[in-house]
């Protein structure tokens, strides 16, 4: 190898070596030179970070003062939510009542009037309700839907007649008797509908008779059918 390449060669490892050790002393001492620079290791002045720092907090109780808030507000909402319910409770009784009411002033006039002995005049669901609670006048009830359903007249109404018999029962506290399809008939609890079978099981009940809680014996007995009417 001539003389001159290797000397080349000796200049350029020289030449790496240098850039390799000014290299390692910048990564060494980095933060002394950006300060030599006047350049500060965050990029950002003091006067620039305590500004920020003071937003940050700023929003920081903000955001705890709008949580505190929206907490608050739950709190609102649940109590709230605690006395719709406790009305809802209160206040469905009467709403049951106004729909039997509807449900008696959807019968026809006519038939209203027969019941005005029973019922009263009705002029208030209130009204009514004084009526249809008292113990004798649910038996005059009980009997003349025994009566239609034996004579099977107003058969199109019986279902709504039914319901309100049920209804003041219900709220006079007594308890309905349900009769088993295909029990044998027992004269104590239950009645025959007018023309069915003597003999037999119970094929159909028409009307659920009823008893005060904790006695026998009924008040009104169901009126079944054995076999078919």
């Amino acid at each position: 190898m001539k003389e001159s390449e290797k000397k080349q060669k000796l200049n350029q490892a020289l030449k790496g070596l240098i850039d390799e050790r000014i290299a390692s002393y910048i990564r060494e001492h980095v933060d002394e030179i950006r300060n030599l620079l006047g350049e500060d290791k965050s990029f950002i002045s003091d006067a620039d970070y305590q500004d920020l720092h003071q937003k940050y907090e700023e929003c920081q109780q903000k955001i705890e003062s709008l949580q505190n808030q929206l907490q608050g507000k739950n709190d609102e909402l649940q109590q709230a939510k605690g006395k719709l319910s406790a009305l809802k409770t209160k206040v469905e009784p009467y709403q049951h009542l106004e729909a039997v009411y509807q449900q008696y002033l959807s019968l026809p006039e006519m038939l209203r009037v027969q019941l005005q002995g029973i019922f009263g005049q009705g002029s208030s669901a209130l009204a009514f309700y004084k009526e249809v609670v008292q113990p004798k006048r649910i038996e005059n009830f009980y009997d003349y839907l025994a009566q239609c359903i034996n004579n099977v007249q107003d058969d199109e109404k019986l279902p709504i007649l039914k319901e309100l018999l049920n209804f003041c029962i219900d709220e006079a506290s007594y308890e309905r008797m349900h009769v088993e399809i295909g029990r044998e008939f027992d004269s104590q609890q239950m009645k025959l509908a007018a023309g069915s079978p003597q003999l037999g099981t119970v094929e159909r009940v028409l009307l659920d008779g009823y008893r005060k809680p904790g006695d026998r014996m009924p008040v009104r007995k169901s009126i079944v059918c054995i076999g078919d009417r």
